[in-house]
């Protein structure tokens, strides 16, 4: 089976999202994935997550779907710490071997503290 990334994109999840509050912390970071589909289509794509030092867990998928897109979160993005990413495709109980490693580099920037400010809603008369 031929495994190609295709493309990784980072987004930021902000929990919680309350319209009426003026700070924001950022609780984690959302991984999306999205790699090309193989020819001829398996029954599924499984992502795997590890932290530099550590093997992945091929036993416990941090995703897993027949789509090429997966979106994985880490609750926590320690610091100068790197994160792998690998994609396998699976055909009942075969499974490939691994997509190319793709990385992650926690920063502060992805655990910060936003303080926004939310305008008072006014309400206009209309003329009946």
């Amino acid at each position: 089976m031929k495994k190609r990334f295709f493309f990784v994109f980072i987004f930021i999840l902000l929990l919680p999202a309350m319209v009426s509050a003026t700070t924001i912390t950022v609780t984690g970071i959302g991984v999306r994935l999205t790699w090309d589909a193989n020819e001829p289509a398996p029954d599924g794509y499984r992502v795997f997550v590890r932290v530099e030092g550590q093997e992945f867990d091929y036993q416990k998928p941090a995703w897993s779907g027949a789509g090429t897109m997966a979106e994985i979160f880490l609750p926590a993005v320690e610091e100068d710490t790197t994160y792998y990413f690998v994609v396998r495709a699976f055909e009942g109980d075969l499974e490939s071997a691994d997509s190319e490693e793709v990385t992650l580099i926690g920063t502060s920037e992805l655990n910060k503290e936003y303080s926004i400010t939310v305008p008072g809603i006014k309400r206009i008369k209309g003329e009946n």
